[in-house]
């Protein structure tokens, strides 16, 4: 038997500026995904959309989506820009995905909002594109090496469409820098 994971399709609905709208859209979209993948006999598992720019709406939706049934959720691949992921308002959302085994997914189309003041002027597509692996990168340096993996070491992360090639190096890179930094 084959078995497909849906991401979610509108990678903007994780940048919306609007969080009110944000947790809308992503409850909406959990509800759907659900739906339709229900209907394809066992061959299709949705992941769910989980609002991580309100941490408290976001535990509320994990609590819902565990409760539904879903087997799996995507997250902002960037943590919001004034709110990384190290911060204890998220480790209650690592506590239940790790309790309920739930896996944690992060796509390269996802990414949280930036407001207008941090964002580098307009980057040509090519460059953005070349470069997407660094925003997964700080996200897992943030989930890694600033206390969430030893807070939560069965915590599951998923990190989907980065590829793979430049993975060895810079895990190298980032033990030169815990070595330089100890």
């Amino acid at each position: 038997m084959s078995l497909e994971l849906l991401y979610p399709g509108y990678f903007g609905m994780f940048s919306l500026p609007n969080v009110d709208l944000l947790v809308a859209c992503q409850k909406n979209y959990n509800d759907w995904v659900f739906d339709y993948a229900s209907d394809a006999n066992g061959r299709l598992e949705g992941l769910a959309a989980i609002p991580l720019q309100d941490p408290d709406a976001g535990l509320t939706e994990l609590r819902r989506v565990i409760d539904k049934g879903f087997k799996g959720v995507c997250i902002p691949c960037t943590s919001p820009a004034e709110k990384p992921y190290f911060e204890a308002c998220y480790d209650p959302i690592w506590a239940l995905a790790q309790e309920a085994g739930m896996p944690v997914s992060m796509h390269v189309g996802c990414n949280a909002h930036v407001p207008s003041r941090l964002r580098p002027p307009t980057p040509d597509p090519l460059a953005a594109y070349a470069g997407s692996a660094a925003a997964i990168q700080r996200t897992l340096v943030e989930l890694r090496c600033c206390g969430v993996a030893d807070r939560f070491p069965n915590l599951k992360i998923v990190v989907a469409e980065f590829n793979a090639g430049w993975l060895a190096h810079w895990l190298a890179r980032l033990d030169q820098g815990v070595a330089r930094e100890n």
